[in-house]
């Protein structure tokens, strides 16, 4: 009888041992998952960060294009003004 209590006991060590080596992975794990979840944050920050970097420079060249075709169409008036000018002139002789 001693023997077979001695049995059991050991087996119930043993289970007790494996749930313990359950219990300290799963601690292991759920902290890992938590670093995990820090990272994924901080990740997600960052691409919330480079998206409105990236809509602040659209805009700003948007800005900038809107700005060129400006500068040409004055360029181009100027030229007109310009030839205009030179066929006013071109009736007086020096």
């Amino acid at each position: 009888m001693s023997e077979s209590f001695d049995k059991v006991s050991d087996k119930i060590q043993n289970t007790v041992d494996t749930i313990h080596n359950i219990s300290t992975e799963s601690d292991v794990l759920n902290r890992d998952k938590g670093k995990v979840l820090d990272e994924m944050s901080s990740l997600s920050a960052i691409s919330e960060q480079n998206t409105a970097s990236c809509q602040e420079t659209t805009a700003s060249i948007e800005e900038l294009r809107k700005n060129i075709e400006m500068i040409n169409t004055q360029a181009i008036d100027t030229d007109n003004i310009s030839e205009e000018l030179k066929e006013s002139v071109s009736y007086f002789k020096l």
